[in-house]
């Protein structure tokens, strides 16, 4: 009985490092999930700060964030949209005529 005793030694060896590297991997692979999660939750959790004035048939647009937009889109009534014409530095303003604005139709 002592030679099988013996014998499963090793193989219990074995399976216990294998665990461990599984184990180790899947706690690895799960820290860089998260990790990735949080970086991409970073980005999207900047808020577009501005105020927005009506003013000669136009919408001026001033952009009091800390970050610039590029390719910002205004939209008004949630139906009439104008592409901003360039980049918007943070302080800038913005001016787009009313007549910018259109529907999907």
């Amino acid at each position: 009985m002592s030679d099988v005793q013996d014998s499963a030694a090793p193989v219990r060896a074995g399976a216990t490092r294998r665990l461990a590297t599984a184990l180790t991997l899947l706690l690895v692979s799960a820290a860089m999930v998260y990790g990735t999660w949080l970086a991409v939750d970073d980005m999207r959790a900047k808020p577009m700060v501005a105020r927005v004035t009506v003013a000669d048939g136009a919408l001026v647009v001033i952009n009091d964030g800390d970050f610039a937009w590029s390719g910002a889109v205004f939209v008004l009534n949630g139906t009439f949209r104008a592409d901003a014409p360039a980049a918007l530095a943070p302080g800038a303003q913005q001016t787009l005529p009313l007549a910018a604005f259109v529907d999907k139709d």
